[in-house]
Parts: C-alpha cells; sequence; structure tokens
C-alpha cells in the first residue's frame, strides 16, 4: 500500500513539473507577443490617422537638439508641467531679459499656433502637447479653471 501512495506521489511532482515546463514555454510566447504588439504600436504611430488622407499626412516635427526651442522643451518635459516663460529661460541657465522673454515667446507661440509640440497654458505659459492638460478654459468666458492660475 505504502508503495503505491509513493508512486502516486512521485507522479504528481512528475505532472508539476510537466506543467511548469509548460508555464516556462507559454510565459516565452506571451512576452513575445507583448513585444510583437509594442513594434505594431510603434509602427502605427507613422502612419495617419484613419479619416485622413495620406497626401495630408505631415511627418513628426522635431527641434534641433541645442537649439532654444529644444532646451525649453526639455525644461517642460522635466518639469511635467506648463512653466512661465522666466522659469524655462532660468531652468535653461540663459537670463531673464526682456528681449530673451520676447524671443523664446515668439518662437515657443509660432508652434503652439501650428498645434505643434507646444501649447498655451496661459499668458507666457507654456506646456507641452504631449503632457496631459491640468486646466480648463471655461467656454463662456474664456478663464482658466483648474489646478493652474495665470496672474
Amino acid at each position: 500500500m505504502r508503495q503505491k501512495v509513493e508512486l502516486k506521489i512521485r507522479k504528481k511532482w512528475q505532472e508539476i513539473q510537466d506543467l511548469e515546463d509548460q508555464k516556462k514555454a507559454l510565459d516565452a510566447k506571451i512576452h513575445d507577443a507583448r513585444i510583437y504588439i509594442q513594434a505594431l504600436e510603434d509602427s502605427k504611430r507613422l502612419f495617419p490617422k484613419e479619416g485622413t488622407d495620406d497626401e495630408n499626412f505631415e511627418e513628426p516635427v522635431t527641434l534641433k537638439v541645442g537649439t532654444a526651442l529644444a532646451g525649453a522643451r526639455d525644461v517642460i518635459y522635466k518639469a511635467g508641467k506648463p512653466l512661465y516663460i522666466d522659469e524655462i529661460l532660468k531652468q535653461m541657465g540663459r537670463e531673464v531679459t526682456k528681449k530673451a522673454r520676447v524671443s523664446l515667446v515668439g518662437s515657443i507661440s509660432a508652434y503652439a499656433r501650428d498645434g505643434k509640440i507646444f501649447k498655451k497654458a496661459g499668458k507666457n505659459t507654456f506646456g507641452l502637447i504631449e503632457m496631459p492638460t491640468p486646466f480648463q478654459l471655461n467656454e463662456i468666458d474664456g478663464t482658466i479653471v483648474g489646478n493652474l492660475r495665470v496672474q
């Protein structure tokens, strides 16, 4: 009787080992499938959204490394929230002068008007279009409502 029980125990241990091997194989397949999905998601971004013409498809806008706009983008991205132009200049290590403010505001505003890279969050306050918006515009009077306060 004892030998029969020992035999059943060994068979059950072998069954567990076989199931663990199958699990490892399935985990590897799941991992590969997730990588494949991610690659497809990355590829999908290269194509225009449905309902748009291929002729109107625009390449993503990139900024040249080392430019003031690229520096401003990096500063805002690191902050994780819209920043006032003086704060952007300070964090870029630039002097906060009227000339510097006017120059950078003009450049950033041009991109924001086109809906590329930057968005206007208030007077001389800019965020990135890729960031979630921590504020809303009141549709009735155009005032800003939410976490962001504009003076």
